[in-house]
């Protein structure tokens, strides 16, 4: 076992082995959160085949040394530097004939890119024997400057999957289009990578222990503005620690 990985190898959703999860994007969402699972020993592929460029530094994980260079590429570099452990990079974007996953993670900023990763993911589902169904993750991370959704489930959960298509799967022009001011920040981008990874965690710990230990909602949804402390609160706070 890597030093490194000292102070978490007794959590049960540690393994030596790193687990393998495809992440589609390597922008805000994505970025942040294959760091996060690189971190926590899991095996990253990410589909991305855009360049970053500067305005993409206000809420991706990216240094400024690596701009205008593919994003995977840059991932790489950067998880490289900062893990240790290196991530698969394709440079290509996701397609109907991309590889699948049992866990997928999607960090797409458009519904067409959302709905070709879900029925990826779906068919390899239905490929599993029925038993083996619930070993399978979908993740759907959407992301806005101060506000943030998430949906998951699982591969043997028909309800929330005819649920995710019914409700979530609408078309882009349905879509409210935020200002492109409003579109991502880094801190919240952690935020939703953060919830992510802990999601990810909890799946292997119910794969681990067969059962639901720990629960994984199929909506997650945060707005930062919500957290606002009040005037009063702060003033005590700031008595209480004198």
């Amino acid at each position: 076992m890597a030093i490194k990985h000292n102070r978490f190898k007794d959590v049960s959703w540690y393994s030596e082995e790193p687990k393998p999860v495809l992440l589609g994007g390597a922008g805000g969402i994505s970025s942040w959160t294959a760091l996060l699972l690189t971190r926590a020993n899991f095996s990253c592929i990410v589909y991305d085949a855009d360049l970053y460029e500067e305005h993409n530094m206000s809420g991706q994980f990216v240094s400024q040394a690596n701009l205008g260079m593919p994003k995977v590429e840059s991932l790489f570099k950067d998880i490289k530097a900062f893990t240790g452990d290196e991530i698969i990079p394709m440079n290509e974007w996701f397609t109907a004939e991309s590889m699948s996953n049992e866990i997928m993670v999607g960090g797409f900023d458009n519904m067409e890119a959302r709905k070709l990763f879900f029925y990826n993911w779906l068919s390899y589902v239905n490929d599993k024997p029925k038993d083996e169904r619930k070993d399978c993750l979908f993740i759907d991370g959407r992301l806005l400057a101060e506000q943030y959704q998430i949906l998951s489930f699982t591969g043997d959960d028909t309800e929330a999957m005819d649920k995710y298509q019914s409700d979530y799967l609408f078309g882009d022009n349905e879509v409210e289009e935020a200002m492109c001011t409003l579109k991502q920040t880094s801190h919240i981008a952690a935020m939703i990578a953060a919830r992510i990874t802990t999601f990810v965690t909890n799946h292997v710990v119910n794969m681990k222990f067969g059962r639901v230990i720990q629960k994984i909602p199929f909506f997650y949804e945060e707005y930062a503005p919500l957290l606002m402390v009040t005037e009063k609160s702060a003033q005590d706070g700031n008595q209480q620690s004198v």
